[in-house]
């Protein structure tokens, strides 16, 4: 749910905060105030689209951002999983959206820049706007459907479907690749034993090639090494003037000292085992120096073999391990075409049984469907009659076609909000409040089966009042404990329902206007639901009679 706004510099606002909690959220105020500059806000952080005329008058950018929580939106949080935007153990997040004078706008979810498609994308699954003609998930494609299997409770015979949907593609896959010509047939099988011939005779190995490499660099330089191993050895034994040859002279001298004195007996000691070990050294290099081969012959074996590898490399992976491996797949591809006339006929009867098992499950999906939807007709009717549309038409249209992962079923509502009107699908409804009371309607019955956690409902009030206003502020209260619910109103029998009441003002300070919000304490509701039904002279009978309307919705 939306748990904090900010926005800066967006219409008439210059700097405005708002924290919002779970539960009925009202927000109230005089027309013109701001309120609806608020929920457009919101939509600008999920991804509507917008242009630079909305940023407010003498500033260049304009910024909202939105502190979502997810902790429970499984859905969402897979989705950004997988794209790598988001961990699943990530309990919220921050969408920020801006807008340039110049035209230019970014989009960022935690800082990282996503572009706005992903932004709407994941607007889809946090909120869920009615009152105006976009970002309604229930007019996108499939959502009809998807809240039909959820209320009918047919999500596990449609997963049955999905599934069997799934192998029945894979099987006619399988079999449009076993009914290639003889011809494209024998070329396949002709170039996959080529492969894995050539594959073969190159006897690879994984470690090879690093074997190869530190051979051919010994090789390559043998004329170098032989070179300083023969300096080394000079220089350490042979040569005039060598190691050996000072350390026998600075031994002899320090024997001499250690005849006369005793002082230095130990370093006498460790002198002789360094010499020592300096011998062995010389005779190491001396043995090296031996065993260093000149051999060009190898050596255009090696760098013919490396060529080898490189060529395998090339065609097949760009490691040893790649082309071993593709060499497994290649075989795996060549016993099918080789047991392609016995895998044909058992393929043609596993694709007949999958396309029977389908036909079957989708008709029996498709049953239900009808079932679920004559229910869902008479709820929604009912719910609308109680909402003031107590002429007004519900049906859930169920039009077969070709078998798809989802059935065979196009599906779709419709409305006919009045007396002599055609039903007609919800999109081509023309008032904002008949629309927002027909999305009531459905989230009333709904509420379980809708998973998006916040739910925005602006000109729901339009041309009703009274006892409707009140079945309407009650609804949406019902809705708070499965939705976080966010409600512009004009009316005090909605407002009273609130669980947290906003107030927004628009006041004027060095010559702009400027639209400001207030969480309103319990004395600061029953003042505001008092001027909600009086205008702006408050008495104490107004205040009184707020009272009273606030604790009955409250009970």
């Amino acid at each position: 749910m939306l748990r904090e706004l900010s926005i800066k510099n967006f219409a008439l606002i210059e700097e405005l905060h708002i924290s919002l909690d779970k539960g009925l959220n009202i927000l109230t105020g005089e027309t013109g105030a701001g309120k609806s500059i608020i929920i457009g806000a919101i939509g600008l952080v999920l991804g509507e689209r917008a242009s630079s005329e909305v940023i407010r008058k003498g500033s260049d950018l304009c910024e909202v951002r939105g502190l979502f929580e997810v902790k429970e939106n499984i859905r969402l949080k897979e989705m950004l999983a997988e794209k790598g935007l988001l961990s699943c153990k990530e309990e919220e997040f921050i969408l920020k959206r801006e807008l340039s004078r110049q035209g230019r706008g970014r989009c960022f979810l935690n800082g990282q820049i996503i572009t706005l498609g992903m932004m709407e994308e994941i607007g889809n699954y946090l909120v869920d706007v009615h009152g105006q003609h976009e970002h309604q998930a229930l007019l996108k494609p499939g959502v009809a459907r998807d809240l039909l299997d959820e209320f009918g409770v047919l999500m596990k015979l449609r997963k049955k479907t999905e599934q069997t949907y799934r192998k029945f593609r894979e099987k006619s896959r399988e079999l449009e690749e076993l009914r290639a010509s003889e011809k494209e047939r024998e070329q396949q099988i002709d170039l996959y034993q080529f492969q894995i011939k050539e594959i073969d005779q190159a006897n690879l190995s994984v470690e090879e090639e690093e074997v190869l490499e530190r051979e051919h660099k010994v090789l390559s330089n043998a004329e170098k090494l032989n070179q300083l191993s023969q300096e080394l050895y000079h220089h350490l034994y042979e040569g005039a003037g060598s190691i050996t040859e000072k350390m026998t002279l600075v031994e002899r001298d320090l024997e001499k000292i250690v005849a006369i004195d005793q002082t230095l007996k130990d370093e006498l000691k460790e002198l002789g085992e360094v010499k020592y070990r300096i011998d062995e050294m010389a005779i190491a290099i001396r043995d090296y120096r031996r065993k260093i081969e000149f051999n060009p012959q190898r050596l255009e074996e090696i760098l013919e073999r490396k060529e080898l590898i490189s060529k395998l490399k090339r065609k097949y992976g760009n490691t040893i391990k790649d082309t071993l491996n593709y060499r497994k797949e290649t075989q795996v591809k060549l016993d099918k075409l080789l047991n392609s006339a016995r895998s044909m006929e058992e393929t043609i009867g596993e694709v007949e049984r999958l396309q029977e098992e389908l036909a079957r499950q989708a008709g029996k999906l498709s049953g239900e469907r009808k079932i679920a939807g004559a229910k869902l007709k008479k709820k929604v009717e009912q719910e609308l009659k109680e909402l003031g549309m107590g002429k007004a038409r519900f049906d859930v249209e169920i039009n077969q076609g070709e078998i798809k992962s989802t059935g065979m079923d196009e599906i779709r509502f419709l409305v006919a909000p009045n007396v002599g009107e055609d039903l007609k699908p919800i999109n081509q409804i023309a008032s904002g409040g008949e629309i927002s009371r027909i999305m009531l309607a459905l989230k009333t019955i709904l509420a379980r089966a809708d998973q998006i956690p916040t739910l925005i409902f602006d000109e729901i009030d339009a041309a009703i009042g009274g006892k409707i206003a009140q079945v309407v502020g009650r609804k949406m209260k019902t809705l708070s404990p499965n939705h976080q619910v966010i409600c512009i109103t004009h009316l005090p029998q909605i407002a009273v329902f609130a669980s947290n009441h906003y107030f927004v003002d628009k006041k004027i300070s060095g010559g702009r206007t400027k639209t400001m919000t207030a969480l309103l304490d319990k004395k600061g509701k029953e003042s505001e639901i008092a001027r909600m039904l009086s205008g702006e002279r408050l008495t104490e009978i107004t205040l009184k009679h707020a009272r009273e309307m606030i604790r009955e919705g409250q009970s």
